[in-house]
């Protein structure tokens, strides 16, 4: 009878459980090894962290800076401001982010930030929609923790904020008014009342912007209040200098009220040149009627070129009556017998526009003063999570390590069973053979019986 030279399935438990302390000793080993591996070798520096935040400050739903600037997302994690983040640390420790290397982050483009979009924030085109949050995401390789990657991301929204407040502390609140004394010739007050009125328009413009007058500002800073007084009062302020200010120009209009300096003017001399000036009008006036008569100009431009001269003639015998002269239709000019009176209204009207000015100076520096407070209060970054949340990009540890410890089972299983299979099968051999023998001699009996 031929030897049975197979194993069964049963032989190869047997012969595992004989070494099975070994083999999982193997297996664990391999497993832990190969975990190791991945998670501190292969995977090191390919997850990345990330922060869901909010910009807040006035404006912003706008997608403006306190200057007019564009807001755009995207600046957040430029270059320079990861610079500044890393120069400025955290608080008592400037050096906290002293290794971590931004050139290369922003080279790399290493770190991003992206709008975040919801299915429940529907537009009305019926497609995803903003939700008004941001992503900033970073790798990890440049951290040594996520501690420390969720303290630099806070850093770099940080210096947002930073450029916020610094947008509104560099604006300069009376630029209008910067040359408002250089306006000396006589129709100054003409000029000086042109900047006094861009001045308040731009004040109005600085409030509204905060208190939501026209704009699409979701939130009304008016009662914020600044050393006693809200933005409201403030406004409402600018509001009545406005008012002063209209009072002003009409009076201007009316009176033809001229810029004085009582030492070097000679008033004799002025009014005796305007009136001139006034004759000359008048002249060219009867000129262009005779052209006009005799068809030899449109009446468009007759009447056109008769208005100029008109309103030109108006302002002229405005401004001889301010300086106490009376116009004389021979082209001279003598002095009013109310000349005092009139000079000294010349001179008030002068006044009221320099009271209306300082009135306008000390309002735009409150102003500033108050807006700049308004947003050092109310600009923010709002977190939705207190730490960064982890992405993971690089193969499942548990994964390789369930895998590293059945491979390693298999193989060690493999190996042993191959080194103890000869002694094995020797023994079970030389066990079987005595019972083969009887067998044998039983089947002899059986034949010579027949």
């Amino acid at each position: 009878m031929e030897e049975e030279s197979g194993i069964t399935f049963g032989e190869i438990c047997h012969l595992i459980k004989k070494r099975i302390w070994w083999i999982l000793a193997i297996s664990v080993i391999v497993a832990v090894v190969a975990g190791l591996a991945v998670g501190l070798v292969l995977n090191r520096g390919k997850d990345d962290y990330s922060l869901t935040f909010m910009v807040e400050f006035p404006g912003v739903e706008n997608g403006q800076y306190p200057d007019g600037s564009v807001f755009n997302y995207n600046s957040i994690v430029y270059a320079d401001r990861l610079a500044a983040a890393k120069e400025a640390g955290v608080e008592g420790n400037a050096d906290a982010f002293k290794d971590v290397d931004v050139e290369e982050m922003s080279a790399n483009g290493d770190i991003a930030i992206v709008p975040e979009t919801s299915e429940s924030a529907v537009t009305t085109e019926n497609t995803t929609g903003l939700t008004g949050a941001y992503v900033i995401t970073v790798s990890s390789a440049y951290f040594k923790d996520k501690d420390e990657a969720s303290d630099f991301l806070r850093a770099v929204l940080n210096e947002t904020i930073g450029v916020v407040n610094e947008k509104i502390v560099g604006m300069d609140f009376t630029a209008s008014l910067a040359g408002y004394e250089n306006y000396t010739s006589y129709s100054a007050y003409g000029d000086r009342l042109a900047a006094l009125a861009e001045q308040q328009q731009f004040l109005l413009a600085q409030y509204n912007a905060v208190i939501g007058g026209g704009s699409k500002i979701s939130q009304n800073y008016g009662l914020f209040v600044y050393e006693g007084q809200t933005i409201s009062a403030l406004y409402n302020e600018a509001k009545v200098l406005g008012s002063t200010l209209s009072t002003l120009r009409a009076e201007y209009n009316d009176y033809g009220y001229v810029y004085l300096n009582g030492e070097t003017d000679d008033l004799a001399a002025l009014a005796g040149r305007w009136a001139g000036q006034v004759k000359s009008c008048q002249d060219e006036l009867n000129a262009y009627k005779q052209q006009f008569d005799q068809a030899v100009i449109s009446e468009g431009a007759y009447v056109q070129r008769v208005l100029e001269l008109t309103e030109r003639s108006k302002l002229l015998r405005a401004q001889i009556a301010s300086i106490g002269y009376t116009y004389n239709d021979d082209g001279t000019a003598d002095p009013a017998a109310d000349q005092a009176e009139k000079l000294q209204g010349n001179t008030t009207f002068g006044n009221e526009v320099n009271a209306l000015w300082k009135a306008l100076v000390a309002n735009s520096e409150t102003a500033k003063n108050a807006l700049v407070a308004l947003y050092d209060a109310e600009s923010q970054i709002v977190y939705r999570q207190s730490g960064v949340t982890v992405i993971d990009n690089g193969t499942s540890t548990i994964l390789v390590t369930v895998a590293g410890f059945v491979v390693a089972f298999l193989l060690a299983s493999i190996i042993f069973c191959a080194a103890d299979w000869p002694a094995y099968k020797k023994q079970r051999d030389a066990k079987s053979a005595p019972a083969e023998e009887t067998l044998a001699r039983e089947a002899a009996v059986s034949d010579d019986k027949e």
